[in-house]
């Protein structure tokens, strides 16, 4: 038998792992406040790359082969980019940054 690892995975269009995200969805009740599995998904996904998650290992996270349909989910606030942004400009300032482009 093989274990599958992944959040909310879905194999053939049907809810494989569905113990957390079912349990979840239901006992927030998130069906009446017109929430689905898919929005659960985005959201899932874009808070672990805003938090540092790099692409590779959330694409495995959510079972996806195709990196991406990961980038479809993953969603970067202006907040991240911003602060990448800003972190990359400070090593490169700082000579941090070696080799020929």
């Amino acid at each position: 038998m093989r274990v599958c690892y992944h959040i909310f995975h879905f194999q053939g269009g049907t809810l494989f792992n569905a113990v957390f995200g079912t349990l979840l969805f239901c006992h927030l009740q998130l069906e009446h406040k017109g929430y689905t599995v898919h929005c659960l998904r985005h959201s899932f996904a874009s808070e672990l790359l805003n938090a540092g998650m790099r692409l590779e290992v959330l694409q495995h996270l959510m079972g996806h082969q195709d990196i991406e349909v990961t980038r479809h989910y993953a969603r970067l606030t202006d907040r991240t980019r911003e602060e990448e942004y800003f972190r990359a400009m400070a090593i490169i300032e700082k000579g941090g940054v070696d080799g020929e482009y």
